[in-house]
């Protein structure tokens, strides 16, 4: 006969929970993005997309290319919910600086002072600023350009960008903070979720 299945530790079922409001709060952060760089892509081009049109250019057109990368994060973090052991609080910590790591500023934009407090926008300390640039004058990002560099300037520019950064930052500092736990634990979770995304 065989034994039932441990029940999982509390700091897995954190680790756990932590892990999958990350997702949601990313999944509508990629909605916000989606929406805005198809608002652009029918400016620029003076066409109204359908439906389906839209799926198939954000899978081909390099004008949604930049996507692509927190797409593919946001399927590795539900893969990564259903693996065997459950993930634990190096693997939250992993995937926490994954997230972040995508989600850094590029070189050379100005850091918002670490005193200021943090706006409803979602844009807070530590967040870049664009400085010398009023609200929506951003200038739309090009095709080609980094994530980096086309998530700040609509985080800047767009409201439900704004908020949305907002809910995940808040997602992000549920999951344990790398430097709060081993470092070797980590770096290795961080390896093996970054081997894992590049085999799938």
């Amino acid at each position: 006969m065989a034994t039932p299945p441990e029940p999982p530790s509390p700091a897995t079922r954190r680790a756990r929970e932590g892990l999958a409001n990350l997702g949601n709060s990313l999944r509508t952060l990629h909605r916000a993005l989606v929406d805005r760089s198809r608002r652009d892509f029918e400016r620029q081009r003076h066409a109204i997309l359908g439906a389906g049109e839209l799926l198939k250019l954000l899978t081909s057109d390099p004008h949604f290319a930049w996507l692509r990368e927190l797409s593919e994060l946001i399927v590795d973090i539900d893969i990564f919910l259903e693996v065997d052991p459950a993930p634990g609080e190096d693997d939250a910590a992993a995937v926490r600086a994954e997230v972040e790591r995508l989600l850094a500023p590029p070189p050379g934009l100005a850091v918002a002072a670490a005193a200021a407090p943090e706006a409803a926008s979602g844009v807070g300390p530590g967040d870049p600023v664009v400085a010398e640039v009023p609200s929506g004058a951003m200038p739309a990002p090009a095709p080609g350009e980094g994530f980096g560099s086309r998530y700040w300037a609509y985080v800047h520019d767009d409201p439900n960008v704004a908020m949305a950064h907002g809910e995940v930052k808040q997602a992000l500092r549920r999951l344990p903070d790398p430097r709060d736990v081993d470092e070797a634990a980590v770096l290795h979770a961080r390896h093996l979720f970054r081997e894992a995304r590049s085999h799938r």
